[in-house]
């Protein structure tokens, strides 16, 4: 569909600002990792969030393993 992708680049500066404004406001997954779920995306944001920084440690779509991203993580 045209104009689909900047939809969801616009839904994804949405919702960066939204995990911005209230970074506890999203599920706890692991430790000090939270979700945010895409409202009209398949997709889910997966950040830790510190007074002074706020990671994005995955951009997930719905349909890849749950833990794919856990790799990432520091040990």
């Amino acid at each position: 569909l045209p104009g689909l992708g900047a939809q969801l680049l616009d839904a994804v500066d949405r919702a960066i600002r939204s995990i911005e404004r209230a970074p506890e406001r999203s599920t706890l997954v692991a430790p000090e990792i939270r979700r945010y779920l895409m409202p009209r995306f398949p997709y889910a944001i997966y950040y830790r969030a510190t007074p002074d920084q706020l990671r994005i440690v995955a951009f997930k779509h719905h349909s890849r393993r749950t833990d794919y991203w856990h790799h990432r993580l520091p040990d």
